[in-house]
C-alpha cells in the first residue's frame, strides 16, 4: 500500500508534449509516433489546455465505413482536418501531490490511461498505465496474473484482412487484437497504432503482414510485480497470458491500475 499513497509527481514523466488547435490531424498522428506516446493535449494560443487527441480519436475519423462489407479501397485515410475538429473536449487532470491510488481510480472510473499532472496549476507532466505499473513492482504484489486477467482476450487470426481486424477493433472497444496462427498460438498484435501505420495499404491486405511482433507472454502462475516490470520495461499495453501454450487471458493497463487503487 505505501506505493500507492506516494505522489503521482514521483512517478510521472516529462517534459509534457501539447498541439495546437489549427495543427493538421496528419503532424498530430506523425508527433505520435515521434514521441512514442498514445495521446496529446491540444492548447489554445496561451498554453491553455482544451482537449485531448489519443490514438482512438485519430482511428474513429480516419477509418472509413463503406456500405459494402467488402472494399478493396485504402483502409485509413486521415482527413484534412485541424486538431480542433477532433479533439475529445476537456483535459483529466491532477496535481503532482495527488496519490497513485487516486489517480489509480481516477483512470478506472474515466476508464483512461493516462492523467495528465499539473504542478502550480500548469499541465507539466503525464502519469500514465505505465507509471501504475512501476508503482505495483515497487511494492511487490505477489497475486498471480491468473487471478486478475480478463478470460479470453480479443483474438484475430493471422489470415484475416486488416479490414476484418480494424473492425474488430472498433465493434470490441479494444486498444487492440492478439493475432493467433493456425493452432492458436499468439504470433503477433494489431493495435490502433498498427492500423494507424496502415493507412493507405488495401484494406484487403492479411493482418499478419502489418501486425507488431512485440509481444508480452507471460504464464499464468507469474506474479504481478515481476509482469509489472516486464511490461513497463517493455513498454507493453498489456500482458498477455499464456497456459499450456494457449492464450486464456489478457492483463490491461486498467486492470494494473484497479490494482493499485488500493
Amino acid at each position: 500500500m505505501a506505493h500507492y499513497n506516494v505522489p503521482i509527481g514521483a512517478y510521472a514523466h516529462g517534459p509534457l508534449v501539447t498541439v495546437r488547435l489549427d495543427q493538421p490531424v496528419s503532424d498530430v498522428h506523425s508527433l505520435l509516433e515521434e514521441r512514442n506516446i498514445s495521446a496529446v493535449p491540444v492548447v489554445d494560443a496561451s498554453g491553455s489546455p482544451l482537449g485531448v487527441i489519443s490514438r482512438t480519436d485519430l482511428l474513429r475519423v480516419g477509418t472509413p465505413r463503406p456500405k459494402e462489407r467488402r472494399t478493396t479501397t485504402v483502409l485509413v485515410d486521415l482527413p484534412e482536418k485541424t486538431a480542433k475538429d477532433i479533439m475529445h473536449p476537456g483535459v483529466v487532470s491532477m496535481p503532482s501531490d495527488a496519490t497513485v491510488a487516486q489517480a489509480a481510480t481516477k483512470m478506472v472510473h474515466d476508464r483512461i490511461h493516462r492523467i495528465f499532472v499539473t504542478k502550480d496549476g500548469v499541465l507539466s507532466q503525464v502519469f500514465g498505465t505505465r507509471e501504475v505499473m512501476m508503482a505495483i513492482y515497487e511494492s511487490r504484489v505477489t497475486t498471480e496474473l491468473g487471478e486478475v486477467m480478463t478470460k479470453k482476450p480479443f483474438t484475430i487470426p493471422a489470415t484475416a484482412t486488416l479490414a476484418d481486424a480494424t473492425k474488430r477493433i472498433e465493434q470490441a472497444h479494444t486498444q487492440g487484437l492478439v493475432v493467433v496462427d493456425e493452432e492458436g498460438w499468439p504470433v503477433g498484435v494489431y493495435t490502433q497504432r498498427e492500423a494507424l501505420l496502415a493507412r493507405g495499404d488495401s484494406a484487403t491486405t492479411p493482418v499478419e503482414l502489418r501486425m507488431s511482433h512485440s509481444l508480452l507472454c507471460l504464464n499464468v502462475k507469474v506474479p504481478l510485480y515481476r509482469a509489472a516490470a516486464h511490461a513497463a520495461g517493455t513498454r507493453a499495453r498489456r500482458v498477455l497470458v499464456v497456459d499450456e501454450k494457449q492464450a486464456v487471458g489478457v492483463v490491461s493497463g486498467l486492470d494494473f491500475a484497479r490494482l493499485a487503487r488500493g
